[in-house]
This record gives structure tokens, sequence and C-alpha cells, in this order.
């Protein structure tokens, strides 16, 4: 069995800073929110990176043409720097696309509750009910661009709250 009774001054401290930037995150959404346009970019270029560099193995794997890897490499690519010199499109593409996971998720949540209905009924309509405010908030998002923005700030600062009171746990 794994056993540690070592205080670890790191994480402590490395704890506290994350669940500062937690609360800065939340204080100041603006900021946080040029954050995440800045790691979308850099994700996105990664990815493109990644693709570019994984087109023999996965076109070879997957006995397709490395065409379109290489085109949508290429367009992840463009797309990480054009969030970086425009990020008012980094806006859009979080406003969308928090919009569209909510819908796609509770749609996905609603068509696999039919498995539940033999099973659980009250889990089952607990599911049911939860998909359909998922839905009805994913289209409220979708013209609601301050709110889906709002809530990637949100979800932001709440994981690294989380993280940081982790780590000020493992710490001791």
């Amino acid at each position: 069995m794994y056993e540690r009774n070592r205080f670890d001054p790191f994480s402590l401290i490395i704890g506290i800073l994350i669940v500062i930037v937690g609360i800065l995150a939340l204080r100041n959404p603006f900021a946080s929110f040029g954050t995440i346009v800045v790691l979308m970019a850099i994700a996105a270029i990664i990815e493109g990176i990644f693709k570019l560099f994984e087109i023999r193995n996965v076109a070879r794997s997957l006995q397709m043409s490395s065409g379109w890897w290489t085109f949508s490499g290429i367009i992840d690519i463009l797309f990480g720097i054009l969030l970086f010199f425009v990020p008012s499109i980094g806006g859009v593409v979080v406003w969308i696309s928090i919009a569209i996971w909510f819908i796609v998720d509770s749609l996905f949540e609603l068509w696999l509750s039919r498995f539940l209905r033999n099973n659980n009924k009250t889990y089952y309509w607990f599911t049911v009910i939860i998909s359909i405010l998922g839905v009805v908030l994913g289209v409220i998002l979708l013209f609601k661009p301050a709110y889906a923005i709002s809530i990637a700030i949100f979800l932001l600062a709440f994981y690294l709250l989380l993280f940081g009171i982790n780590q000020i746990i493992r710490s001791f």
C-alpha cells in the first residue's frame, strides 16, 4: 500500500497559486476570457502540428488517404494563428462551441436514456428531464452569447479552484 507521510511544500504553493488564479478568474472575467482564447489558439496549433506529424501512421492504420488529414492539420494551425491575431473570433468560437456542446450532449443523453427505461425509472426520468433542460439551455446559449462566455469562464474558474484545493490537500 502506498503510504506518504511527508509534507510537500511545492504542492502547497502550487495549490495556493492555482486557487488564487481561480478566484481571479471569477473576479476578472474579461482577462479570463482572453486566457481561454489563447489556450484555444495554442491547442489548435498543437493539434495541427500533431496531425501533420502523425499523417503516415494514422493514414496507414485507418487505410485512408493522407490528404484530408494534412488539410485538417493545416486548417488547425491557421485557425490557431488566427485566434492569436484576431481574438474576437475566439469569442464567437467559444460561444457557438458551448451552445452546440450543450445541445449535442443533451440530445445524446436523451437518446441514451431509452436504455434506462426498464432498469431504473427514477434515473430514467431524471436523465430525461436534465437532458431536455440541457437542450433548452443550449438553444438559449445560441441566442445569448454573454451567457455562453460566462459559463466558459465559470467552468475554467471552477476547475482551477478544484485542482488547487486538491493540490493543497495532497501536500499534507
